[in-house]
């Protein structure tokens, strides 16, 4: 991932047991101390990452009401 330039991207291949919310967390773990952006998207088995200059989305937190803001 260190290697990637803005105009580069790079691709992981599922295994048979692989899971995708899996290996989207560590891509994302391994570019947060880079601070590194990425953006990840996934074609059945091949998930294709690149930096991206936009800024992550928040997740929505729930409130004290149980209901997300």
């Amino acid at each position: 991932m260190r290697q990637l330039t803005p105009d580069q991207a790079g691709q992981i291949e599922l295994g048979e047991d692989g899971r995708p919310i899996t290996e989207r967390a560590r891509l994302k773990a391994a570019a947060k101390p880079e601070g590194m952006n990425l953006h990840i998207q996934r074609r059945g088995k091949v998930m294709v990452f690149w930096i991206s200059q936009e800024a992550p989305k928040k997740r929505a937190t729930k409130g004290s009401n149980g209901r997300r803001k």
